[in-house]
């Protein structure tokens, strides 16, 4: 995965619903509950039936949240690429060490301060089995403690679940946002795959070229048009998908992209083309004729 794909992935896995979310499909609240007594009753976040999901703690004081991401690659081999691939970034600003019970290339990896020094409130984690790569992160009010690491990886574990259910791997390639047709023309070339991250979340790849979709639920969100995207980038309105649509490409900022987003009263799509290069004018209609087409579904 590219450097682009790779800040993009962990940007949709930050974001969570602004109102209930769809329960965890493949780990349940109840099953927090259990593994950090002491901080339940823990809610969903975000949830799906793959993909990416986020818990948070007891609501009534400062919260804890964990959080796992399921992602299916093409081989066993793709999997522990994703996660060797991976240590080698993070080795430059984190403190990493290796987490063998998440695979032969499984590691963990928390912040640390200038003088080398860590709060210890923070874990993250990267692994691998079969074809299931998964990425999760662990932040508490207190120092992680070796018990509640140990329980962390464990649940970590449920993910890997996914490479022995047929039904689920055929959902975690299946994003209802997507026109596929589409999509593959927009992305051309050997490496074609895509992954549901979640209920609201999304990513398309082939030959380093990269879409993704992100979906904030909620009400009144028309107030953010006026504060979302990059004001280095051109930006022409899409009146014909809303009042509030807009396709953004020239940026003077970040990676080179195209993004259509699009605000309605109870949700905004977020969907953002990455080629590495300047996006052309006819790889743009295709990112604004997919949403066109999603949108008019019934």
């Amino acid at each position: 995965m590219n450097r682009p794909a790779l800040l993009l992935l962990l940007l949709i896995m930050s974001c969570h619903q602004a109102w209930a979310a769809e329960e965890c499909g493949w780990l349940p609240a109840a099953r927090l509950d259990k593994a950090f007594p002491d901080m339940a009753p823990w809610s969903t976040m975000t949830g799906g039936k793959v993909g990416a999901c986020k818990f948070l703690s007891d609501s009534t004081r400062p919260p804890n949240v964990f959080s796992a991401t399921q992602m299916v690659k093409g081989s066993p081999a793709e999997a522990e690429a994703f996660a060797r691939n991976l240590r080698g970034p993070m080795e430059k600003s984190y403190e990493v060490a290796a987490m063998p019970t998440l695979g032969a290339a499984g590691f963990s990896y928390k912040p640390k301060a200038a003088d080398g020094s860590s709060n210890g409130r923070s874990m993250f984690f990267v692994g691998h089995r079969k074809q299931i790569a998964v990425m999760g992160s662990l932040n508490l009010q207190q120092a992680i403690t070796p018990a509640q690491l140990a329980v962390a990886q464990s649940l970590l574990e449920e993910a890997f679940k996914l490479a022995d259910d047929s039904a689920g791997l055929a959902a975690a390639s299946d994003c209802k946002y997507f026109v596929e047709p589409v999509l593959k023309r927009l992305l051309p070339g050997p490496g074609y795959s895509v992954q549901v991250l979640g209920s609201t979340s999304c990513m398309a790849q082939a030959s380093g070229l990269v879409v993704t979709l992100a979906v904030t639920e909620g009400r009144g969100l028309e107030a953010l048009a006026s504060r979302m995207g990059d004001p280095s980038c051109t930006v022409e309105q899409l009146p014909a998908l809303g009042q509030h649509a807009t396709l953004a490409y020239g940026c003077k900022s970040g990676s080179a992209r195209a993004s259509v987003i699009v605000i309605q009263p109870t949700r905004m799509l977020n969907y953002t083309f990455v080629p590495k290069r300047e996006p052309t004018a006819d790889e743009r209609a295709l990112l604004v004729d997919m949403v066109t087409q999603v949108l008019a579904r019934p």
